[in-house]
Parts: C-alpha cells; structure tokens; sequence
C-alpha cells in the first residue's frame, strides 16, 4: 500500500467533549500535512498495510500502533496549551508535534523518516506554507494558458488563477479564500473551462466559483 496522506488531530477520545476547540485545530493543520504528503506522493513509500499516518495529539501517548489503514502515532500534547500559544508561534508548535511523532517511530520500515524531517525544515525555508499547481489548461484557440494554484497557511487556504499569454503573465487573482480544514477546501480544487465568451473557474460539484470575460484579457 502506498502512503498518501498525513494528519495531525487531537485525539477524539480524550477530548470528545471539546469539539469546538479541536476544530479549530483540525482547520489549522492541514498546510503542514500537505507539504508532507506532495512530497509522499512523488517518493511513492510502500507500506505494510496502511495508506495514512495518523499524528494523535494526548495527554498520555499511548504506544504506536496500526489501526485499519492507519498508523496511529501518539504525540504529547494539551490542547489548553496548544490554544494559548500565540498564532504566529503555533506553526512551530504544530511542526514539533509531528517532528516529535517521526522520532517515535523506531522502525525505519515504516516511515520514511528521516526525509520526512527534511521535508520538515525544508517546510520552514519555504515560509510555513504550501503551494502547488492544482490544474493546468491550454485554450490554443484563443492563445492563454490558464493555472490553479492552491496556498495553504496556519491563516487559511487560497486559490489563485493565473493566466499567460505567450508566457506573459496577464491576470493574476485570489478567487476564493477559506477555511483550510481538509472537509472543506478541497472541494474548491476544481477545474478551468472554457465557453463560449469567458473563463470559468468551478468547484469539484460543477458550481462556478469565477468567470472572467475573455475580452478582458
């Protein structure tokens, strides 16, 4: 099986009655988590038997164990802590969380460690944020290439449209910001369509998010 996705959640049992508070943690670290799994993606780990990587947060880390298609890895934490630290330290609260949880896991044939962590600080040399290309398409008829490129931060998520001409740089927009809770932004990483007189960007359900005017442009 191959590992595709990481997550870094309280744990739902200890702190089940706090659901409000654990959203918000839930909605904070997603662009951490996608930084870690572009670079999965590309690496194509095979596993023994799970497909995700499951960071719990606990007062008491239980030992580290597989549960379905997971790894459940327990990291230390208090969320009255976590909601205390101030927003522009609570990235690096985030990353030691998960730097701590990598360094839990003694078996190298379970994780890719070691490069996870470099990815790590290669996260940190970035800026704390994740941005990648999510559709690319040529319209050759009317000479434009237009990008969807998304951005993750601890603030929320972004999408952008770009759009070339001859490999100039035209129009540049944020046409959608949000929360960047992995319920909710990726339905916004839709597609780029063409009629007969705009440009329309849509959602994964087909609801348009953008239109713009190709005499515009």
């Amino acid at each position: 099986m191959i590992l595709k996705n990481i997550i870094l959640f309280p744990d739902s049992d200890e702190y089940w009655k706090r659901q409000e508070e654990v959203g918000l943690v839930r909605e904070q670290t997603p662009f951490i988590c996608k930084y870690l799994e572009l670079n999965l993606k590309n690496l194509k780990f095979n596993t023994s038997g799970f497909n995700i990587v499951n960071f719990s947060g606990a007062s008491s880390p239980k030992k580290v164990h597989t549960l379905l298609q997971s790894l459940v890895v327990p990291v230390k934490f208090d969320l009255t802590e976590c909601l205390a630290t101030p927003l522009e330290e609570r990235t690096e609260y985030y990353l030691a969380l998960i730097e701590s949880g990598l360094r839990r896991v003694e078996d190298a044939s379970l994780l890719p460690k070691d490069l996870m962590l470099g990815w790590l600080d290669d996260f940190r040399r970035a800026g704390c944020k994740t941005v990648w290309t999510h559709k690319e398409r040529t319209f050759r008829e009317h000479g434009i290439k237009c990008q969807l490129n998304a951005e993750l931060s601890i603030n929320g998520f972004d999408l952008h449209l770009n759009i070339y001409k001859k490999n100039n740089l035209v129009f540049s927009k944020i046409i959608h910001s949000g929360s960047s809770s992995i319920f909710t932004y990726p339905y916004f990483l839709g597609d780029v369509k063409l009629s007969a007189d705009s440009i329309m960007v849509c959602d994964k359900l087909g609801k348009l998010i953008f239109d713009l005017p190709l005499s515009s442009i």
